[in-house]
């Protein structure tokens, strides 16, 4: 992301090289926007079993707007990653019946500094209100305020350190077995890596504020500011617990987790491309006239 980011602000002094002999325009009332942004990408939950960990991602967008003036609307699609992780201290108990003893059981679980991450990427699409203003020749501010549409596209969670481990104890013998793979008592440290399949789409708000160098008639370079929270729950709910019959369920697919939010701001950078205005009619007049005007001759 930051080798893209270099690579935008490169071709930025370079169109602006080429603009300086064509005049300027901050924003022309049809344009098309290409930006790349990054910052604290992340979702928002309550948990009462581990301590959640924000994350950073990236975007990347195109967008049409049309500003006659000042205000005018944007509509944009755009590709956005969300990364969060979860440390998880606690343990709970099951009640099970063991078959070849004819007796009941208490499956203890404990979790110690156990560390999952969360990788999600949305398609998303931006609807904005838009306000646009010139303060200078070449400056000017913007700032946009609407709804986005998330679509989660593919999620999936990763271990990345921590153990936990399950241990029966049978209120006949009053023994706490571990240890006993067979008996699926155990110690485990292994990584544990799965797809994330209860992702539903999220509806949210959006705000940017941001500044428009013009870099000629009809181009202008961005750099602004992006906010933005999802207001409906992003995952499916699931009452199981974190590992259900020896199987680990992950955090967004448990009960440790139930609303979900995604949220995310930072930085965006980009150019704006837009149709050049054409001359006005008296101007076309006036530029015919001059042409034609010629020196009387003089006669002796």
């Amino acid at each position: 992301m930051n080798k893209k980011i270099i690579i935008a602000a490169l071709l930025g002094i370079s169109l602006h090289t080429h603009a300086s002999e064509q005049g300027y325009t901050i924003g022309a009332p049809h344009s098309i926007g290409i930006y790349f942004g990054g910052g604290a990408h992340t979702n928002l939950y309550a948990t009462d079993g581990g301590e959640r960990q924000k994350g950073a991602g990236g975007l990347f967008e195109i967008r049409y707007q049309f500003i006659p003036k000042n205000w005018g609307l944007g509509i944009g699609i755009q590709a956005a990653s969300y990364h969060g992780s979860i440390v998880v201290n606690h343990g709970y108990t099951q009640e099970f019946f063991h078959q070849d003893n004819n007796l009941t059981y208490t499956l203890n679980t404990r979790f110690k500094n156990w560390k999952e991450r969360q990788d999600i990427l949305c398609v998303e699409m931006p609807i904005l209100l838009q306000y646009r203003k010139a303060f200078s020749e070449k400056w000017g501010i913007s700032w946009g305020l609407g709804a986005l549409f998330s679509l989660p596209i593919k999620g999936h969670y990763q271990t990345t350190g921590g153990e936990f481990a399950t241990t029966g104890y049978f209120e006949s013998t009053n023994i706490e077995y571990e240890d006993l793979l067979n008996h699926g008592f155990r110690t485990d440290r292994s990584n544990q890596s799965e797809s994330i399949d209860n992702l539903k789409k999220n509806i949210g708000a959006m705000f940017e504020l941001g500044f428009n160098r013009a870099m000629g008639r009809a181009s202008s370079f961005y750099l602004g500011f992006y906010l933005h929270y999802g207001f409906t729950n992003s995952i499916e709910p699931k009452s199981n617990h974190l590992m259900e019959e020896q199987v680990y369920q992950g955090a967004y697919g448990s009960n440790l987790t139930e609303k979900i939010h995604p949220f995310k701001t930072g930085v965006k950078l980009g150019f704006q491309f837009g149709a050049k205005e054409e001359k006005q009619e008296g101007e076309e007049k006036t530029s015919g006239k001059s042409e034609q005007t010629q020196m009387p001759e003089v006669t002796k």
